[in-house]
């Protein structure tokens, strides 16, 4: 398929409320997405997390019965799209989940992955992706440093999900790393962030308003589609 024939054509996209889109209802894929004139589609959920949650889990027993990233493929059409994006992490060290020990890179694609650790988690639903949608190009979008998360986990976050992804032969947005987006930056936080309900600024850093998905997280998810298919 060319870059000319994706319009039209499906992305899924899979995570937590940063593809989700909060309260606005618009996250980081929608606008390129929009400029690409493909239609997305949403399975990501508000709170999800890569690893399986338990009671107390989350401040809210409503909030466990949240499907993680895996769960949301199984949930998915068995037709494939023309491209997923999907995201995660970002409530796993927000809610403190078992992130000790962290596990580690297997060297297996058969399964076995320790589900009670992020890089166990992480690996299983990218093992979930490539068994159902084999034929499927995939983006992993790293998403921006968060005012919230400790950056040392952040960046244990962040480069533990480079190493799965490579593994995988899945794609990397970074933001995080590459994107010019740092909300720990507190101009920046007012401007492109925004908390919920009643305002699209002045957050603390978590969720991006429209303005902000479109400058920050578009261009390079569109270079990134452009680049596997032109």
């Amino acid at each position: 398929m060319t870059l000319a024939q994706l319009a039209g054509q499906k992305i899924y996209a899979f995570g937590d409320s940063l593809v989700k889109g909060h309260t606005l209802k618009v996250g980081m894929i929608d606008q390129a997405a929009a400029n690409e004139g493909m239609i997305l589609e949403k399975y990501a959920v508000n709170g999800a997390t890569i690893m399986p949650t338990q009671p107390n889990d989350h401040s809210y027993a409503s909030d466990n019965q949240i499907p993680d990233v895996a769960a949301q493929i199984k949930l998915a059409p068995a037709e494939a799209p023309a491209l997923i994006c999907f995201d995660g992490l970002v409530n796993d060290a927000s809610i403190g989940l078992r992130l000790d020990p962290i596990g580690q890179l297997t060297d297996s694609y058969r399964g076995g992955y320790d589900l009670t650790t992020p890089y166990g988690a992480f690996e299983n639903a990218c093992a979930q992706f490539r068994q159902k949608y084999p034929h499927t190009q995939i983006l992993y979008v790293a998403n921006h440093h968060i005012a919230n998360n400790p950056l040392a986990l952040q960046d244990q976050m962040h480069d533990l999900a480079l190493a799965v992804c490579q593994k995988w032969s899945i794609d990397v947005v970074d933001v995080y790393r590459d994107g010019g987006i740092n909300t720990n930056i507190a101009q920046m936080a007012a401007d492109y962030s925004y908390n919920g309900e009643g305002s699209d600024r002045d957050g603390d850093g978590t969720h991006l308003n429209a303005e902000g998905y479109a400058k920050w997280y578009a261009p390079l998810i569109e270079a990134a589609i452009e680049r596997h298919f032109s």
